[in-house]
């Protein structure tokens, strides 16, 4: 449903979009019991949450799109159920829940992180598959996945279990990511830890032109020096 529920927003909402957040029930769990003075959104607990954000000078005109979006959205059963935010303060409340995950990771144990990039039209699919994976191999683990899905960003976060190989889930994770013609890095870079991923990912002639263009635009090694980049001379 994710991927026609996001064509319906851009046909009807257009360029009055301005974010498209997603998360999941394994979340709002996650804020329930982590994060005091946290609501479910919804009286009834549903498998995954949309959350669209508009903005325009047209309060009344962005009104009426908003509802014909979700009358559209609801008789082509794409939702289920529907809260619209109808002043600032009831958005910021339900701004905090999506801002409030990285912390409930946190406060539950941690997580081992995935930050990836997928084709719009692949990332309820990957989503499946990655955790359909996980689970067949490691059945205690569970996943808590958010992120601004409108630009293909997934935070694709494995719940940490004691004993569990965080190399190991890594990488199929990474390997699902390849398979559905993703990246293994959406808004936060390789850095330091995704160093081996990347050179796992990309071919001799990429990483070629990723020396190239770090060599042009830093010749002397004083940007950032020391870092992964340096291990493919």
């Amino acid at each position: 449903m994710l991927t026609p529920l996001l064509s319906c927003a851009r046909d009807l909402l257009e360029d009055r979009l301005s974010a498209r957040e997603l998360f999941t029930r394994t979340g709002v769990d996650l804020l329930l019991a982590q994060v005091p003075g946290t609501r479910d959104p919804f009286g009834t607990p549903y498998p995954a949450y949309m959350m669209e954000a508009t903005a325009t000078r047209d309060g009344a005109g962005l009104a009426a799109r908003m509802e014909e979006f979700l009358a559209e959205a609801t008789e082509r059963g794409l939702i289920t159920d529907a809260l619209p935010a109808l002043d600032h303060p009831q958005a910021q409340a339900l701004w905090a829940l999506r801002e409030a995950l990285p912390e409930a990771e946190k406060r539950s144990g941690g997580a081992v992180k995935h930050d990836v990039g997928l084709p719009l039209s692949a990332v309820a699919d990957f989503v499946t598959a990655a955790e359909r994976r996980l689970t067949d191999r490691h059945s205690e683990l569970s996943v808590n996945v958010f992120g601004h899905v409108g630009d293909g960003n997934v935070h694709f976060n494995v719940l940490a279990a004691q004993g569990i190989d965080r190399v190991e889930v890594s990488a199929l994770v990474h390997q699902v990511v390849a398979e559905f013609g993703g990246s293994i890095s959406g808004e936060h870079g390789i850095g330091v830890f995704k160093a081996d991923a990347l050179v796992a990912a990309k071919s001799p002639v990429e990483l070629a032109l990723l020396r190239t263009v770090k060599d042009a635009l830093d010749p002397q090694g004083i940007m950032n020096p020391g870092k992964m980049l340096l291990s493919w001379a």
